[in-house]
């Protein structure tokens, strides 16, 4: 974890209808800072798990909106920025930015005395929950991976050199995407470029990540949000995911509490059948696949199928916690 050099109290404070939110930051010794949330229900008496909520390589937490909604009353919950987007910076290299996001967050659950998590990592998200677990097992209660990319996902999926929207909006993406050494720094010169408009990152997103987005009536907030972006921090994310190598699968074994685990059946960064060796090397887990064409964001266009599945399995977790309840087995 992160030694911190300052750390401030939280720097807003509002009550929702249904619970308390505070906004953090605070700076460690290594010029990074860290922004983060957490909620906690009205009456909350310390009986349940936490809920962590992390999304993937430009995710604002918007994405997990509907689920704050749906558990916000019940469970406390963090959401964190990840390293250089939005209120959280900090320099790394591709090949220490996943464990410094690691490292951010264990930090922010020493700052919450959080003793038993639940936590949810969506995409890059998913390598950096495989990773916190890893790192300091007792603090976990459950895990959820929702479009796991537990390994470089060029290797998991061939949409990143073949989707016909890529290679027309991004012009030079399907040239640089297998060479790793012309990477840097190309994503922030496309971006200033105008033909990757607001626009074109929205049919992009519709396009090939989202099933449904006329639906989630947050869909253009969280397009702007992608769109402000420090590429600087993009590129970085996407080179630290293209450096993750097989070690997470090789150490699945290791994770010792149940893991739920959720894909769509038309994911095109990370179909279905790229997670079945994840899913067969875990001790402990379920997978559920949403079908009727859901893509790669199940928690924004299949809402109700996603907070049901969760609730459940914090149902369970929550019971086992006080009891000798059988661990949720594969199926």
């Amino acid at each position: 974890m992160i030694q911190l050099r300052r750390q401030q109290a939280p720097v807003f404070r509002e009550e929702h209808r249904n619970c308390r939110v505070k906004i953090h930051h605070f700076e460690n010794f290594d010029d990074s800072a860290v922004d983060y949330r957490s909620r906690e229900p009205f009456g909350y008496t310390g009986r349940k798990v936490t809920l962590g909520l992390l999304g993937g390589v430009v995710t604002h937490p918007v994405v997990y909106a509907l689920q704050l909604k749906e558990f916000a009353d019940t469970y406390p919950i963090i959401t964190m920025d990840g390293r250089g987007f939005w209120g959280s910076y900090g320099s790394s290299k591709p090949n220490t930015y996943l464990q410094d996001f690691r490292g951010d967050f264990l930090t922010v659950l020493d700052r919450e005395h959080v003793e038993k998590m639940v936590l949810v990592g969506h995409s890059m998200s998913g390598a950096i929950t495989l990773m916190c677990y890893l790192a300091d097992p007792s603090r976990f209660a459950g895990l959820v991976l929702v479009a796991p990319a537990y390994r470089d996902p060029r290797k998991l999926t061939p949409f990143l050199r073949n989707h016909k929207v890529l290679r027309d909006n991004v012009e030079p993406f399907s040239a640089f995407v297998g060479n790793q050494s012309r990477i840097n720094g190309i994503l922030g010169k496309l971006l200033l470029k105008t033909q990757f408009t607001l626009a074109g990152t929205e049919k992009a997103l519709i396009d090939t990540l989202f099933s449904n987005p006329g639906s989630f009536k947050h869909f253009h907030k969280l397009v702007k949000n992608i769109y402000r972006a420090d590429m600087r921090a993009v590129d970085m994310a996407l080179r630290a995911l293209f450096n993750l190598d097989n070690y997470l699968l090789e150490r699945a074994h290791e994770i010792k509490v149940p893991v739920l685990i959720i894909t769509g059946d038309q994911d095109p960064l990370i179909p279905p059948e790229s997670v079945i060796p994840l899913h067969e090397a875990l001790p402990e887990s379920t997978m559920l696949v949403f079908d009727q064409g859901t893509r790669h964001f199940p928690m924004l266009t299949a809402p109700n199928r996603f907070n049901s599945a969760l609730r459940r399995f914090l149902e369970r977790i929550n019971s086992a916690q006080g009891s000798d309840q059988a661990p949720i087995q594969k199926r």
